[in-house]
């Protein structure tokens, strides 16, 4: 969401005086997705497979290698863990490409309330989930039981590659189980490093008031979910009015493999437009669905992020890459995380730095970033 002057002061008052939204973005006559649009089940949105988890459906891909019948069935397993507001979307340009170069398989999974996983608005008291699943600690725990238990892979080692708010899911789950971690590759990590770099010092007066502010309000479900639904429906309509922020790579897009790509000349900015599109259809799909409102609302009460971390936690002999993009906010944290692996004496511990590159580097340089991948894990895993 782009933003000017006080809008944001307006977008807090909004749900709890909604005769002040004057962009008439928020509806309280839309449909069940907030948007006046029909809805649909996500069995008919999904392009993976659906596996029962502690009584909820969780969205998933197991994608194997081209040349399966070679793969060993104690072989490691990669789990990727896509970021905040993602979904197994973001890997569509890597895990095929992972799996074959590594000879691996690769797990892909939504994390509730994203995606098209479910969102569940009660634990606890008897259910079979017994956890709160939007905290870090239980989206982790959903994650070690889908593929541990659902698919089966109790006694592989895994191999979790996290972006962003993904590499603390993937760090929790290393706490969770340590001896099944092989290697960690944390991806524009959004991870917490000293506490004179957190969010919590560096945030200046009016971050922190609207975070005050926007918690008072979302502790309320009815103007909690009127303030979700007011900020997701304003992001989408930037994003079907001005597309991302970033530009996917023609890789992205289910037109184009490596081949064809290799063949595009002329039409590269049609084939960039492709990418661009299949993007914005690909992560507004999730908004086609029941109760993304309030599994957004849960998930904003239950998410925290420390401000620092006993890095001293991960076994020493535990390989673990960091890839980041130049221009990314979150690299400056990257690189400090980096320097206190190394001076941990981390075994392995691999900086990579994209040129040119934002947030998302899988997506915008899949080809460099496969191979940056598939390279640390065929020399520390395989």
């Amino acid at each position: 969401m782009k933003e000017a002057g006080s809008t944001w002061v307006q977008d807090l008052l909004a749900p709890i005086a909604p005769w002040l939204d004057e962009d008439g973005d928020d509806d309280d006559d839309a449909s069940a997705s907030g948007t006046g649009r029909q809805v649909y089940d996500p069995q008919e949105l999904a392009d993976g497979k659906f596996a029962t988890v502690a009584g909820l459906q969780l969205h998933y891909k197991l994608v194997e290698p081209a040349n399966v019948d070679a793969v060993d069935v104690d072989a490691p397993v990669v789990v990727m863990l896509h970021g905040f507001n993602a979904s197994l979307f973001s890997w569509r340009a890597n895990a095929q490409e992972v799996a074959d170069r590594t000879g691996l398989r690769v797990v892909l999974m939504d994390r509730p309330p994203f995606g098209l996983s479910d969102r569940p608005t009660a634990w606890g008291d008897g259910r079979d989930l017994e956890f709160d699943p939007y905290e870090p600690a239980g989206g982790a725990r959903l994650a070690l039981m889908l593929v541990r238990e659902a698919l089966g892979f109790e006694s592989n080692k895994l191999v979790l590659v996290g972006h962003s708010a993904g590499s603390l899911t993937a760090l929790l789950m290393h706490e969770l189980a340590p001896d099944a971690v092989a290697a960690m590759i944390f991806v524009a990590p959004a991870l917490p490093t000293t506490p004179e770099n957190s969010f919590q010092r560096r945030a200046t007066f009016g971050q922190q008031l609207r975070i005050v502010l926007g918690r008072a309000i979302m502790a309320n479900d009815e103007a909690g979910v009127r303030y979700i639904r007011r900020m997701i429906t304003k992001q989408r309509k930037d994003l079907l009015e001005n597309g991302l922020d970033y530009q996917p790579h023609p890789l992205t897009s289910s037109q184009y493999d490596s081949q064809s790509i290799d063949g595009i000349t002329e039409d590269w900015s049609a084939a960039e437009e492709a990418a661009l599109q299949e993007a914005v259809d690909g992560y507004l799909r999730p908004l086609k669905t029941e109760g993304w409102e309030m599994g957004a609302l849960l998930n904003l009460r239950s998410f925290w992020l420390p401000s620092s971390y006993d890095y001293g936690r991960i076994g020493r002999d535990v390989p673990i890459q960091i890839v980041a993009g130049e221009r990314d906010p979150l690299t400056l944290g990257a690189k400090t995380l980096h320097e206190i692996l190394t001076l941990q004496e981390q075994s392995v511990c691999e900086y990579v730095e994209f040129e040119d590159t934002g947030h998302v580097v899988m997506e915008v340089k899949p080809v460099e970033f496969n191979d940056a991948v598939s390279t640390f894990v065929r020399r520390h895993v395989v």
